[in-house]
């Protein structure tokens, strides 16, 4: 499966999570990230003032109403697997709620809008492309882009917080995870994300 048609297909799941009737769902609601939390725990990282500063800057789509829906929250590359048919399917529900519709779009583009580590205005702009057109639900680009700030912030202090200060994950499992990535690099995609 070519690397467009891929993309296609993941974007085609999203869009069918948003379209889900959640009117008879009994799933948890709305995600709480408590950034003050965070922030008073990991006042030792490297980098807290820019980490705030950038915070500060976006925090305010926190409070904005966006269209609920059936959100998976964790869209990312290894979520998804594919059959030798090219058929595609999405793993790893335990984040599954219902919740604002634009936090999974802008968690995927944490994965899907970087080259490594390089942002890709270009692929920010085709996934969100790609979602508006199947799923008929539009976001403003610098809404979604803000929501993938505030969710990188979170996941680096989060990672920063269970690495660093707890202890409870090891780097060297962090390392070996598909999922995971550590702090410093979801910094470095954060610092390219800042304009």
């Amino acid at each position: 499966m070519e690397g467009g048609e891929c993309l296609e297909k993941m974007i085609g799941l999203m869009s069918d999570f948003s379209g889900v009737d959640i009117s008879q769902l009994d799933l948890d609601h709305h995600k709480e990230y408590n950034f003050a939390e965070l922030f008073e725990k990991c006042k030792s990282i490297e980098d807290y003032d820019f980490l705030w500063q950038q915070y500060s800057k976006c925090r305010d789509v926190q409070n904005k109403q966006y269209k609920i829906g059936l959100v998976h929250g964790d869209f990312s590359w290894s979520n998804f697997i594919y059959t030798l048919e090219d058929e595609m399917y999405i793993l790893d529900n335990d984040h599954l709620r219902t919740d604002a519709l634009i936090q999974d779009i802008a968690r995927a583009l944490i994965f899907f809008a970087f080259n490594d580590l390089e942002f890709s205005q270009e692929k920010a702009n085709r996934v969100l492309e790609l979602y508006t057109n199947m799923s008929n639900i539009t976001f403003d680009i610098d809404e979604v882009l803000s929501w993938t700030r505030l969710l990188l912030i979170f996941m680096i202090l989060e990672t920063y917080y269970y690495t660093e200060v707890v202890r409870t994950v090891s780097k060297g499992e962090l390392e070996k995870s598909s999922y995971n990535q550590g702090y410093k690099y979801l910094f470095y995609k954060l610092k390219n994300l800042v304009f």
